[in-house]
């Protein structure tokens, strides 16, 4: 996990803040044995105006029986969710951590490369993405 911070100001109010960020990756190696202490820094992240942002090509690193109650609570602290092409298993560890009906099931399992559910609170919005040029 990486950490960044970024002093800004205010335009409303004028007062200086910090805001900060949370990156992960490579879940399955982060959450081997620290689940919990990842699921507190989701679960207080908005307190101290943070971000945080997983990102895992495995919902097993969430769904695993062993911690499963962090990864759930993870995934219900999260505000926007973005379900790419799963296998079968793999988009049954997500009904694990979050409802999903069985269209929505199928869906996740046909998608193609460019397609995802995108999630939003109880939306559910199918999803198409495009790549573009690096500007700059």
């Amino acid at each position: 996990m990486g950490v960044i911070g970024k002093t800004v100001k205010s335009k409303a109010t004028g007062q200086k803040g910090i805001i900060t960020g949370i990156a992960g990756n490579k879940l399955s190696v982060s959450f081997d044995g620290h689940a919990s202490i990842s699921a507190q820094f989701v679960r207080r992240a908005r307190k101290y105006n943070t971000c945080v942002r997983l990102a895992t090509q495995e919902p097993r690193d969430f769904a695993d029986d062993k911690i499963l109650t962090h990864g759930k609570a993870i995934f219900n602290n999260s505000a926007y969710k973005l379900i790419f092409h799963l296998n079968k298993d793999a988009a049954t560890d997500v009904a694990k951590l979050m409802t999903i009906n069985e269209n929505e099931y199928n869906q996740i399992t046909q998608y193609k490369k460019t397609h995802a559910l995108f999630v939003v609170g109880e939306r559910r919005i199918p999803i198409r993405t495009v790549g573009t040029k690096k500007i700059g």
